[in-house]
């Protein structure tokens, strides 16, 4: 992933690496390499994990650390082991990898459904949801402080349906010229809150082809650069 400087030259942000069915996010950087088979050591490296191909289970972005147990003296879920992990963590853990990896704050779900179109088409669509209350706040998601599923506490990211365009007599999402190519994987997510505006609801991140090989990745506050990363990956299916 890189960032495209002014000049129109480009600076590395993040490296994602595969490694069976998990990603490993990293700042590292160490020129071209097979990212399917990332060296134990580059497992090691990595700050973020997204483990992908799990159907019962939402994409998730999961770090290594934790803001808040970091920040105390001892406890906290820096002392969780593998053993005591409990629920879908635990499923995680059994699929393997890196040695002193154990997966703790959650950063970040998303889940994937289907949409059918007036045109009759269907068309992927995604619920991000992020921890944030108020649009400042940030709850931590861990295992010592596990998520309550019925608190309003995270940002609810929708897929930007298309909309009719008389003149083209077909559906279409305006990408601002940024978007080069068709693709099942061209997409734009908004504030679940702005979905009902139509083609006037704010765009807070879009994916989509420039050419075969290369997307172009445009993201806003609140997301990061590791969350608008793990959105990307996670389409990686769509067809």
């Amino acid at each position: 992933m890189y960032e495209e400087l002014p000049d129109g030259g480009q600076a590395f942000v993040l490296r994602a690496s595969r490694h069976n069915d998990i990603f490993y996010i990293t700042e590292k950087w160490e020129g071209e390499q097979n990212a399917t088979k990332p060296a134990d050591e580059d497992i090691e490296a990595a700050g973020a994990m997204v483990p992908m191909g799990a159907k019962e289970e939402p994409f998730r972005l999961l770090s290594r650390g934790c803001e808040q147990c970091d920040a105390q003296a001892v406890g906290g879920c820096r002392s969780i082991t593998r053993e005591a992990t409990p629920g879908w963590m635990a499923r995680l853990l059994s699929r393997g990898h890196g040695p002193s990896w154990v997966a703790r704050q959650v950063l970040l779900e998303a889940q994937h459904t289907t949409h059918k179109l007036h045109s009759g088409a269907m068309a992927h669509m995604m619920e991000v949801q992020i921890p944030m209350i108020d649009g400042v706040d940030k709850p931590i998601w861990c295992p010592q402080v596990p998520r309550n599923p019925n608190a309003e506490d995270c940002l609810v990211l929708t897929t930007k349906l298309p909309t009719w365009n008389q003149q083209l007599g077909t559906m279409v999402l305006d990408f601002g010229g940024r978007v080069k190519k068709a693709s099942a994987r061209n997409f734009q997510l908004c504030a679940k809150e702005e979905e009902k505006k139509g083609k006037n609801a704010q765009v807070l991140l879009q994916y989509g082809k420039v050419k075969q090989g290369q997307y172009v990745l445009d993201y806003q506050y609140p997301l990061s650069a590791q969350q608008a990363l793990t959105i990307a990956l996670s389409v990686g299916a769509w067809k």
